[in-house]
């Protein structure tokens, strides 16, 4: 997901899209722990959506915070 995509999102489907992520990098590190993993470009691919994600959502917290000010 590119962070152009992420930022059109509100906060809660953001989160929700956090969650399934997290739920994918756990099935894809324990398919990759019991057998060898055909696509471990995935596992980096779902660490790095997650991190965007994280960043956007911070980026809004932020931006509420200095307009309270």
């Amino acid at each position: 997901m590119r962070a152009s995509e992420i930022r059109d999102l509100p906060d809660e489907e953001i989160q929700n899209e956090i969650n399934k992520a997290r739920a994918s990098l756990f099935k894809f590190r324990f398919h990759a722990e019991s057998e060898e993993m055909q696509r471990a470009g995935e596992i980096r691919g779902l660490r790095r959506d997650i991190a965007r994600m994280k960043t956007v959502l911070r980026e809004r917290q932020i931006a509420k915070s200095r307009e309270a000010s």
